[in-house]
C-alpha cells in the first residue's frame, strides 16, 4: 500500500484587502502584463520610477525563483547545523573516553590500595632464604597485582607504571602458568640426522630448517639444531682445507680499493693503492664520481709512479670489472686477483683460490 503523500498543489492567492497594497499590487500586475508603462505605474502610485522599478525587480526575481527547479532529492541541511553535529559527535566521543579513563583509574586506585593495604592477601614466598638478591617486588606480589589488575580491566602501560615494572613483565605473569609435565622431544635416528646433514651439505647450508622438517619429518628446532650443527663442522673442514700465503717482501702485491668521503664540497671519494707487507700507501687520488674511468686513471698513475706489482687486488665492485681495467693491467702484465673488501693492506691470500674466467680470454684469480 503506497504511503499517503502530502499534496504539493498550491491553491490561488487572495489579493491583498489592504488599499495601498491593492494599488500596488494591480499595478505592478498592469506593468508585467504590459497593459501599463513602468512611468505611468510609478505616478499613479505616487513614487519614484527608480523605487518603483525595483519593486517591480524584485517580484520578478521572486518569480524566476519559484519557477526555478529545484534538484532532486532532499534539501542539503544549512551548513551551520552540519558543523554543530560533527562538534557535538566530538564532544560525545571525547566524553566517552574521560568517563572510560576516570572508571580506570577507580579500579586501579581500588585494586592497589587494596594491596597496598593488606586487605588484598598475598601469597608468601616459600624460599626461607635470608638473604635477598634485591629490593625488587617478589613475584608472587607482582603476579597477583597483575592478576587483580588483569581482572579490572586495567591497560598494561598504567599497569606496568603502577607496580614499576616493564610491560614484558607484565605480559609474561598475565600468560598462564606453563605446565611441567611437558613431554620431551623423542630421539632422532640416525638415518633421519643423515639425511638432514646430506640435505644441508648438497645445498651448501642454504636451506631453511622449515624446509629440512618438512622433507625428513622433523620439528623445524629439531632441524634447525641438526643443521648449525652441521655448518659448524663444514666451516671446521674448510678452515682444515685451507691454508695461509704470507707475503714477506714489498711491490709483491698490491690493493686498491675506495674511501666514502663527506666534504664541505658534497661527497667525494679516495681511490687508495697500498703495499700488501709494509704499512704503505703508494697513492691516494680525491675524484668525484668512483666509476671504470676514475679507475683506470689512479691506478695508471700509481703505475707509472710506483712501479705496477706482480699481483693487484682490487674489490668485487662492478667499476672494477670492466674490461678496460682487464685490459690496463694486461698492459703493464699484472695478476688481477679480487676478494671481498675487508682492508687494503691484506696480507693473506687463501689457498683454496680458483681461477675465474671473468673477462673473455683471460684467466683471472678468484676466492
Amino acid at each position: 500500500m503506497a504511503k499517503d503523500r502530502p499534496p504539493t498543489y498550491t491553491p490561488a492567492p487572495e489579493p491583498p484587502t489592504d488599499p495601498d497594497l491593492r494599488r500596488r499590487y494591480d499595478a505592478i500586475m498592469a506593468v508585467i502584463a504590459q497593459t501599463q508603462t513602468v512611468t505611468a505605474a510609478a505616478e499613479s502610485l505616487g513614487m519614484s520610477r527608480n523605487h518603483f522599478q525595483t519593486l517591480l525587480h524584485r517580484a520578478i526575481a521572486a518569480i524566476i525563483e519559484t519557477i526555478t527547479p529545484k534538484p532532486a532529492g532532499r534539501p542539503a541541511r544549512p551548513e551551520r547545523e552540519v558543523e554543530l553535529e560533527a562538534e557535538n559527535a566530538r564532544l560525545r566521543a571525547e566524553l566517552a573516553a574521560m568517563t572510560e579513563r576516570t572508571a580506570m583509574l577507580d579500579r586501579l586506585i581500588t585494586v592497589v590500595g587494596g594491596i597496598a593495604s593488606g586487605r588484598t592477601p598475598v601469597p608468601r614466598s616459600r624460599g626461607k632464604s635470608a638473604k635477598k638478591k634485591s629490593e625488587d617486588p617478589e613475584p608472587a606480589t607482582i603476579h597477583q597485582a597483575v592478576t587483580a589488575m588483569r581482572d579490572a580491566d586495567i591497560p598494561t602501560p598504567v599497569v606496568a607504571a603502577a607496580l614499576g615494572v616493564s610491560p614484558a613483565t607484565v605480559h609474561r605473569h598475565r600468560r598462564p602458568p606453563m605446565s611441567r609435565s611437558r613431554k620431551r622431544s623423542s630421539t632422532v635416528g640416525p638415518e633421519i640426522c643423515q639425511r638432514v646433514r646430506d640435505i644441508v651439505r648438497a645445498t651448501h647450508g642454504l636451506v631453511g630448517a622449515a624446509s629440512l622438517g618438512k622433507r625428513c619429518g622433523l620439528p623445524r628446532r629439531k632441524a634447525a639444531e641438526i643443521k648449525r650443527r652441521e655448518l659448524r663442522e663444514m666451516e671446521h673442514e674448510r678452515k682444515a682445507m685451507c691454508g695461509t700465503v704470507s707475503i714477506l717482501a714489498p711491490g709483491i702485491v698490491r690493493g686498491f680499493d675506495a674511501m666514502h668521503l663527506q666534504c664541505t664540497e658534497g661527497k667525494l671519494y679516495w681511490l687508495v693503492a697500498a703495499d700488501g707487507a709494509v704499512p704503505y700507501r703508494t697513492s691516494i687520488t680525491t675524484v668525484d664520481a668512483y666509476d671504470a674511468a676514475q679507475v683506470i686513471a689512479a691506478l695508471r698513475a700509481d703505475f707509472e709512479a710506483h712501479g705496477p706489482p706482480l699481483v693487484l687486488r682490487l674489490d668485487r665492485i662492478a667499476c672494477q670489472r670492466t674490461a678496460e681495467v682487464y685490459a690496463l693491467v694486461r698492459e703493464y702484465e699484472v695478476l688481477p686477483l679480487h676478494g671481498p673488501p675487508r682492508d687494503i693492506r691484506t696480507t693473506t691470500v687463501s689457498s683454496s683460490a680458483r681461477i675465474a674466467n671473468t673477462a673473455p680470454g683471460n684467466g683471472l684469480w678468484a676466492w
